[in-house]
């Protein structure tokens, strides 16, 4: 029987210091809330390998990456009561990734090509409590991540299915953990009136199966420009975020797809299920007046340092509608 319990973090948040949404520990009035669509691409060529923050160049590549994972997501937020408040991030996946393994002989190819897959992924599920205002906010928040949408019964089988010499299409689970997720977070913020905001937070995610436990902190902000284009309001912003593995997994089971094996034999906190990483992101947000419900947003992040996982760039746009 399938678990009841979940989660992960919410990593990237739209923050405005507007009465109608806020981000960060803010919470609106009950009612109030947004609807975010986006569009994300995240590469990579290299990894951080088993030491710390030493880059690992990709030995298989297609078109100089190792991975290419396209995303469109939806992010709705939503005020139930005062100072609650409901969100969640659902995503679709066109996920590319480099392999020089015939999928049906094994035999290594002269020239590689992709994995491929695409359809829904990994959504999460969020409930944010603000149980303090003033010059300090801050909130709590539970986050839950939900592998529904392609997990199938059973073990993983890693299904595979040949299309031509370039490309083959991996089963659906494929396109995610397989497990879930449940953590908690603190944050705080500070408003330096309309001009400007800061925000932090610190959680601590149990992870049911991709092991092992993870801690999370987070600190972003942005700075407000007024009238940049008629009335218009112009945000720049900026993230740093850390997320570090604990080692404290068990062996893999069957259920989990990135199992690690030593001659044949499970190991625990692999590279990819303890990883580390600290990454940045940069962004501009644009709003044609300071009480608009609508705004237009882009920027892009970089794995900046980190241990077991691959080394990304990511971009993204969207578009945010408030209510």
């Amino acid at each position: 029987m399938r678990s009841c319990l979940f989660l992960f973090i919410l990593v990237a948040s739209i923050l405005y210091t507007t009465d109608s949404f806020a981000g960060g520990p803010w919470v609106g009035d009950p009612g109030t809330g947004s609807i975010i669509f986006g569009y994300s691409r995240k590469t990579a060529t290299n990894s951080w390998g088993n030491v710390w923050d030493v880059s690992t160049p990709g030995t298989t590549t297609v078109n100089g990456l190792v991975h290419d994972f396209r995303y469109a997501y939806l992010n709705p937020t939503w005020v139930l009561l005062p100072h609650l408040e409901f969100s969640g991030n659902f995503n679709y996946l066109w996920g590319y990734e480099a392999t020089n393994k015939d999928v049906v002989t094994n035999k290594t190819l002269a020239t590689p090509y992709y994995h491929y897959n695409a359809g829904l992924t990994d959504f999460w599920l969020n409930l944010k409590y603000q149980f303090m205002e003033g010059d300090w906010p801050m909130a709590i928040q539970a986050t839950s991540r939900f592998p529904d949408f392609y997990s199938t019964p059973g073990d993983y089988t890693g299904t595979e299915i040949p299309i031509n010499s370039y490309t083959d299409v991996e089963g659906p689970e494929w396109r995610g953990l397989m497990k879930r997720d449940l953590g908690f977070y603190y944050l705080i913020g500070h408003s330096f009136g309309a001009a400007a905001y800061a925000q932090s937070q610190l959680g601590y995610n149990l992870r049911q199966g991709a092991y092992a436990d993870q801690w999370y902190f987070e600190l972003d902000g942005g700075y407000n420009f007024y009238n940049v284009l008629g009335t218009s309001k112009v945000t720049v912003k900026a993230l740093f975020d850390y997320t570090g593995g604990v080692g404290n997994g068990d062996l893999p089971n069957a259920t989990d797809r990135f199992d690690f094996t030593v001659n044949g034999a499970p190991q625990a906190n692999d590279n990819f299920n303890n990883s580390k990483t600290g990454r940045l992101y940069g962004g501009l947000i644009y709003a044609p007046s300071a009480t608009s419900k609508w705004a237009i947003e882009g920027g892009i992040g970089h794995w900046m340092f980190g241990e077991g996982s691959k080394i990304y760039t990511e971009t993204y746009g969207q578009f945010d509608y408030f209510f």
